[in-house]
Parts: structure tokens; sequence; C-alpha cells
């Protein structure tokens, strides 16, 4: 589940207001997205056998909605993008 984001896998925008920004590649992406469902997955099933579930998940899960929705929208610096795919 762990990789280190490169520059070959940082999409850089061009015609921005700003140098430097841009997105995940879309291969990645799509990778952490896989990732992502089967993670969703896995707490569906904990959750079908528990009927308080623990809220740290609850949190961790919003918390992973947020990352892959921020690595896939918004258009940030490299360092920035690393630290977005670290988070998720």
């Amino acid at each position: 589940m762990w990789w280190n984001p490169t520059r070959a896998d940082f999409i850089s925008s061009s015609g921005a207001v700003v140098d430097g920004i841009g997105k995940l590649s879309c291969t990645r992406y799509s990778e952490l997205e896989e990732m992502k469902k089967k993670l969703e997955e896995r707490i569906a099933v904990y959750r079908a056998d528990k009927l308080n579930p623990n809220k740290v998940l609850v949190v961790l899960e919003r918390d992973l909605f947020h990352a892959s929705i921020r690595i896939g929208q918004l258009k940030t610096t490299f360092t920035q993008m690393v630290f977005c795919v670290t988070k998720f």
C-alpha cells in the first residue's frame, strides 16, 4: 500500500497562473482509488459485524475520503501532493 511518489508521478499544469502546480498522474490516482475501494469494502464488512463501530475507524474513513478527493481534484505543488498521498 505504500509508495513514495516521484516527479514522474506528478503532472504539471500547463498555462497555470502559478508555475509548479499540478496533480498526481491518472495511473497512480487510479491505483489509489482501487485501494480505497478495497478498504471501503473491508470497513463495510467490519461495520456489518458491529452494532457500535469504533469511532476512530469512522474518523479514519472520513479522512481517507477527504484525502482521495484532494488528490484527485486539487492542483497542488509536488511537495503538497506527496504529503496528500502520505496522508491517504
